[in-house]
Parts: C-alpha cells; structure tokens; sequence
C-alpha cells in the first residue's frame, strides 16, 4: 500500500535554483560572506529535496512519507529563497575613504627637504666609506701617529701654561705680602712704634733693606717732641751772637736768652725766632723736609746749635726715601 500510495502522489515541483538571480549580487566584501552562505543553503536544500523526491519515485525502502517530510522541505527553501533576495535587494556598504584620502594628500605635499637631507647625509657616508677603502693600514698608524704627537704637545703646552699662571699667583703673593710689610714699617716710622719689629717683619720677607733702614731711624713723633728744646737752644746761641747794639737792645736780647722766650704763633721775618716759628708749624703738619730747609735761614751758631735735631731729620728723611723707593705704586 505504500508504494502505491507512493506512485499515486502527485509530484512536487522541484525548486527551479538556476532561476535564482545572482547576477545583481553586491560586490562589496562585507555581503559576500552572507551571500555564500544563503546560496550554500538553497542549494542544499534543493538538492535534498529532488533526493528525497527522486527517491520516493524510486521505491525507496527507507524513504517514507514520514521521514521525508516536503512539506518542511518545501518551506525550508521558500524562507532561504525569501533572505537570499533581501540580501541581494540590500545596499552595498559604503566604505569612508576620506581619511585615507587626506593622508595620502599630505605625503604627497610633503616638502622635499627630510629627502634631500637624507640624501646629502647618504652622500657623504659614501665618501668616507670611499676614503676609508682607499685607506691602508700604514696611514692609519700615521694618522694616529700624528695625532698623539699634536695632543702631547697640547699636553705640554697646557703644563707650561699652568706652571707659568702658577708662578705669576706666587710671585703676586709674595709682592702682595711684602707690600704689607713695608706699609707696617711705614706707619711704624710715622708713629714712633714697634719700628724694630716692623724692620724684622720685613726682613723676614726677603726685603733688602738699604742702609738708611738698617737701623731704627727717628720717628715723626721723635723729631716733633725733640724739637721745642732743640729750638730754644738754637735761639739762644743767635740772641748770644747778637749782643750789640744800645744798650738797651743788648738788655732786651739778655733777657729774652735767659728767659728763653720764644714766638709760639707762625711769624714773618728773617730773625731767628721767625724762622724757629715757621720751622715748627711745618713740623707739626708733618712736612719734615720742608721744616728742615727753613731752619737752615739761621744764623750758624742757631744751625750749630740744631746740628743733633737736623741729623735726626736727615736719618728720618732717609729712611722715608728708601722706604718710598721699596714700596711700588698702586
């Protein structure tokens, strides 16, 4: 009975798949996966269902209307047949090439100067590869040869250099400490003090030391105290020397000598007491040299009188001479 039921079935169509039209298939890559794959499925199908249809007509044992259901069939093929042609009535995807666009565009644009530095650096590592091939190892030796002789000389020089800035320091040194030495015994001389230490201090310093300050020689203070006696003495001798005249003259001059009186405020005139006047004040302000040249307008038994204070001044003015010559200017 159920072969013949099977030969008495109507046949079903089988699906018509060359009519599916695949020409207007999208090109892009993103719907070619999802058309392969609903065309595999229609085919599939399809193929199975004329198997099954083919078989049925055959009389195939194991193919029964229970097994081989067309129904299903027949609806498995319409819904594939259904996507396959909405896939195909999709549009293409639109792809945004803009960026791309862009990035090409500013290479393109890009100015020339990174290759034309490239270029220049290639060209000249060729060079010194081309020197460096022509090179034997003899020049090299050379070379380097040269080059140790010019950095030893360097060498050299840069030691003489530091030898002679070396040398100039010290000597500056030195200078600098002398000069100190000899402004100590300076103001030593001026105020009458320490004047043996000051002399040793500069000794110590290697200071040749003329013969004006070989020994201690009289101070400013020295001669500015020794001076008043040494003036009255000097008055004195001239008013003894001049004992003529009236008589009254005579008893003024007498009088004066022994009493010792003597001007205290600068006076003009040529008599001793004048020039004794003006000598001190020079010698107060401490112009040595020009006190001592005023006093010699006295009389000779005046200056005889002077002669220890007027060697006094000639050592202390030596002795500022000789230390004047030693200290260098400023």
């Amino acid at each position: 009975m159920a072969d013949a039921e099977l030969r008495t079935a109507d046949p079903v169509p089988e699906p018509d798949v060359s009519s599916v039209d695949t020409s207007a298939a999208p090109a892009g890559r993103a719907r070619s996966g999802a058309f392969g794959v609903i065309a595999g499925g229609v085919v599939a199908a399809g193929l199975g269902f004329g198997l099954a249809v083919y078989g049925m007509q055959q009389g195939w044992p194991f193919l029964s209307p229970q097994t081989a259901d067309l129904a299903v069939l027949q609806a498995e093929v319409s819904r594939l047949s259904e996507a396959l042609q909405q896939e195909q009535s999709r549009p293409a995807p639109v792809v945004d090439l803009a960026a791309f666009d862009q990035r090409i565009a500013a290479l393109e644009t890009r100015p020339p100067s990174d290759a034309d530095l490239v270029a220049g650096l290639q060209a000249q590592i060729a060079a010194l590869e081309q020197r460096l091939a022509t090179m034997n190892p003899g020049d090299s030796a050379a070379i380097a040869a040269e080059i140790d002789a010019q950095v030893q000389l360097k060498l050299k020089e840069a030691e003489a250099e530091a030898n002679g800035l070396k040398a100039e320091a010290e000597g500056l040194r030195k200078a600098a400490e002398q000069r100190a030495a000899l402004l100590q015994l300076k103001g030593a001389l001026e105020l009458g003090r320490d004047v043996d230490i000051a002399l040793a201090a500069a000794a110590d310093q290697g200071i040749a030391l003329p013969e004006a300050l070989t020994q201690v020689p009289p101070s400013l203070q020295d001669l500015q105290t020794a001076f008043p006696d040494a003036a009255r003495a000097a008055l004195l001798a001239a008013r003894q020397a001049q004992m003529e005249g009236t008589v009254t003259d005579r008893l003024t001059t007498f009088l004066k000598a022994q009493t010792g009186v003597r001007s205290l405020e600068v006076r003009e005139g040529d008599d001793p007491d004048a020039v004794l006047s003006r000598a001190e004040a020079l010698l107060a302000k401490g112009d040595v040299a020009a006190a001592r040249a005023e006093l010699t307008a006295l009389p000779a038994p005046g200056q005889d009188a002077l002669s220890d204070w007027a060697a006094q001044a000639e050592a202390h003015l030596a002795a500022q001479a000789a230390l004047a010559a030693l200290i260098p200017a400023e």
